[in-house]
C-alpha cells in the first residue's frame, strides 16, 4: 500500500496506525501531516519512507516488530563493477 496526501487529507482527527503489510510513504507526504494525524503507531510489517519522514515513525512507533527502511537510489555502475574479474583479489591467469 502507498500511503499519500490524499489519503491524509481524508483523515479528520487522530488515529492509531497498524501496519500488518508493506506501506511506502509518498515523497508528498510531510512529516507534519504524519505527526498530526497518528498518535500511535505499531508496526508489525516494513515501512519504506524518506529520511525526514523517519523521525516521526520512531517517535510515534509504540509497537516495532517490522523494519523502517528508506528507498534505495539507483546508483551508477563504477569501472570496477562492470569488469567481475576485477573485484576478485587473488586471480591470476596462466598462458599455456
Amino acid at each position: 500500500m502507498e500511503l499519500t496526501s490524499a489519503r491524509l487529507e481524508y483523515l479528520d482527527s487522530q488515529y492509531t496506525l497498524v501496519i500488518l503489510d508493506h506501506v511506502r510513504v509518498h515523497s508528498d507526504v510531510t512529516p507534519d501531516s504524519l505527526a498530526k494525524r497518528f498518535v500511535k503507531i505499531h508496526n508489525f510489517a516494513k515501512v519504506t519512507c524518506a529520511p525526514e519522514q523517519m523521525g516521526i515513525f520512531h517517535a510515534r512507533l509504540d509497537i516495532n516488530k517490522g523494519s523502517l527502511t528508506t528507498p534505495k537510489l539507483k546508483e551508477e555502475k563504477s569501472d570496477t563493477e562492470s569488469d567481475p574479474y576485477e573485484r576478485i583479489g587473488n586471480v591470476g591467469t596462466l598462458k599455456l
